[in-house]
């Protein structure tokens, strides 16, 4: 996570805001996590993605995939 937390502080001081392969990165780690049956890691990593779009179009599909993805682990 280290070299992640260095890029975006270069964004920072470059004043560039972060892609958002970045947010999509945490729901990769959710899934990821889901099937490594790793559960509570698994909704961590889908809450961060939650947050890092929370001013998001909910009619996004990977969002809406995302947030159906998360439904089936409460």
């Amino acid at each position: 996570m280290y070299p992640v937390y260095l890029r975006g502080q270069a964004h920072l001081m470059s004043r560039q805001s972060n892609s958002p392969t970045g947010a999509l990165a945490h729901l990769g780690l959710g899934r990821a996590s889901v099937l490594q049956g790793e559960v509570a890691k698994a909704r961590t990593a889908y809450q961060d993605f939650f947050a890092l779009w929370e001013d998001a179009d909910p009619d996004i599909p990977i969002l809406q995939q995302g947030k159906a993805e998360y439904a089936k682990l409460q």
